[in-house]
């Protein structure tokens, strides 16, 4: 563990990022910060259970990872405990990410970098995953250099990283296209934009904000708009994707 972060640092590994819970509505009215201070004086009264997307995405990428020992770049990993997880199933892992990292492990390396100014190492690794990050490539809602292209930019970059006939495993929003506060919301017209060669396209949706996550058909996702865009973990809708370098 680094001594140079300080409990701010570790503090959002804390959270169970899979459940989120929070309080009725009942602030129509009031603004955002208002909200979530009156919020938190009913959260035991008021309670709602969201279940985020990362239910749906780790799971996925368990289950159709090329096995160990293989090594594997994750892009976006403050904040999640999987490079760590792979790590102890043997892969050796290089964690890519704008901000700093506080957990370490023999087999793990990383780079703090802004993914729009790397120059990726041409094919070294076996695999490449990016779970719910490409999303926010450019949009500056993690205090990253800001660009209308960051997600395509960070796809290039990621494809170029991973060896020929190796995969690249990626999830991001889905529903209506649209971008939203400091993400971007994809269609399948608009993943095929983003990725080459996709292998493996799976589309997962809520029906409601509190409703649990089931598999659904692709032409579904096309006018899926979310109940809420600005709140945590707002996310209704999820493709999960495997694509190949050939």
């Amino acid at each position: 563990m680094s001594e140079k972060l300080n409990n701010k640092d570790l503090a959002m590994y804390s959270i169970n990022k899979n459940v989120h819970l929070e309080t009725k509505p009942r602030y129509g009215a009031w603004s955002g910060l208002a909200k979530r201070f009156l919020a938190r004086l009913d959260a035991k009264t008021y309670e709602h259970i969201v279940i985020s997307e990362q239910t749906i995405e780790y799971p996925l990428l368990f289950q159709n990872l090329i096995p160990a020992p293989s090594k594997v770049l994750d892009f976006g990993c403050v904040e999640g405990l999987l490079p760590i997880q792979l790590c102890a199933l043997g892969y050796q892992v290089t964690g890519l990410d704008f901000r700093p990292y506080p957990l370490s492990h023999p087999n793990f390396d990383f780079i703090q970098a802004d993914i729009l100014t790397w120059q990726p190492p041409e094919g070294m690794f076996d695999a490449v995953i990016s779970i719910s990050t490409v999303e926010h490539v450019g949009l500056g809602g993690y205090e990253d250099p800001t660009t209308e292209t960051g997600d395509k930019v960070a796809v290039q970059k990621l494809f170029s990283a991973c060896r020929t006939g190796g995969y690249v495993y990626l999830s991001v929003p889905a529903g209506q296209p649209s971008n939203q506060r400091n993400f971007r919301v994809y269609n399948v017209e608009r993943i095929r934009e983003l990725v080459p060669n996709i292998q493996t396209l799976r589309f997962f949706t809520k029906t409601q904000r509190y409703a649990p996550w089931q598999e659904t058909p692709a032409e579904a996702v096309d006018h899926l708009v979310y109940d809420d865009y600005y709140t945590v973990a707002p996310v209704q809708g999820v493709a999960f994707i495997i694509a190949q370098k050939v």
